[in-house]
């Protein structure tokens, strides 16, 4: 029951996002790894090959982002499959719009991303706004992938460390587990909840 309300809610959280201000777009942040996946269809982690601006039906810009997969910890995308994400905002010419919300994106960067697919447009949607992106960041010495930004009580519980401009990070492959493990908690409690209603 708890995924399809989350299903249900992000829907209408995207609906909403198409037709209201952002000013205050600092409490996205307040999104924890099981509120994003209670709005998620999918969870991978990734890097961007292209970020193209095209005019929609109304002529306004919008953002396509495609993002070649290189790990996943929820959903049915293959590894080195691709997602297509739209979103709104971007720059066509002089007219340059950008909702507040929405994370930017940027060709080559890599990425965690908290996605919701949508059938009825045939692409996926960030979810959350800004805090369904986590930069990946990878270590000049070793190479090794961390997670940034990640809430503090996971960023604890993994073992973070501190990047040089003092974010705190986690290897991905420890996150992604991290989130597979959430994931499946919260699916067997939906299902202990389904049970005790019958």
């Amino acid at each position: 029951r708890r995924w399809r309300r989350g299903v249900a809610l992000s829907a209408l959280a995207l609906a909403s996002m198409l037709t209201l201000p952002f000013a205050a777009h600092a409490s996205t942040y307040l999104w924890f790894t099981e509120d994003l996946l209670n709005h998620a269809t999918d969870v991978v982690s990734g890097r961007v090959s292209t970020v193209n601006v095209l005019p929609n039906d109304a002529g306004r810009p919008e953002t396509l982002i495609n993002v070649v997969v290189t790990g996943k910890a929820l959903g049915d995308v293959n590894k080195s499959g691709d997602v297509y994400i739209k979103q709104l905002g971007g720059r066509i010419g002089n007219l340059v719009t950008h909702v507040a919300a929405y994370p930017r994106f940027r060709e080559g960067e890599e990425v965690v991303l908290f996605l919701f697919y949508r059938p009825d447009f045939g692409h996926y949607s960030v979810v959350g706004g800004q805090r369904g992106k986590l930069d990946v960041l990878r270590d000049a010495k070793t190479g090794e992938a961390y997670v940034m930004g990640i809430e503090e009580p996971a960023a604890s519980a993994l073992g973070a460390v501190k990047s040089a401009d003092g974010r705190t990070g986690v290897p991905v492959e420890r996150y992604l587990r991290y989130v597979r493990e959430v994931a499946a908690q919260m699916q067997a409690e939906s299902e202990q909840e389904e049970g005790q209603e019958q």
